[in-house]
C-alpha cells in the first residue's frame, strides 16, 4: 500500500520489488540512518547511510542489480536497530 504512515514506525513500498524501493521511516530518534539488506544466508548485501535530520524521512534504494529472491530488509537509527523486514525482489 502507498499509504503515508500513521504514527511512528518504518515500511518500504512497492512490495514486491522489481528494480528499486522507497523506505519511510518514521522515528523521532534524529542521528545517522543505515538500510541494511541481507541475503537469507547473512550475508551483508548492499547498504546505504543518511543522515536522518527529521521525524520523517523518504529515501529510494535501487536493486535493479539483485537477483530475484527473498532478503532481509533492515534499518537502523543511531545504531539502534528498528526494524527487521523481509523484502521480495521479482
Amino acid at each position: 500500500s502507498g499509504k503515508a504512515l500513521m504514527g511512528s514506525g518504518i515500511h518500504y513500498f512497492p512490495n514486491p520489488v522489481r528494480n528499486g524501493f522507497t523506505v519511510q521511516v518514521r522515528y523521532k530518534e534524529t542521528g545517522v540512518m543505515k538500510i541494511n539488506l541481507y541475503s537469507l544466508d547473512g550475508r551483508l548485501i548492499k547498504q546505504k547511510q543518511l543522515m536522518k535530520q527529521e521525524e520523517l524521512v523518504s529515501t529510494a534504494v535501487d536493486i535493479r542489480e539483485l537477483v530475484k529472491g527473498v532478503y532481509m530488509l533492515e534499518v537502523l537509527i543511531g545504531d539502534q536497530l528498528r526494524e527487521t523486514m523481509k523484502l521480495v525482489k521479482q
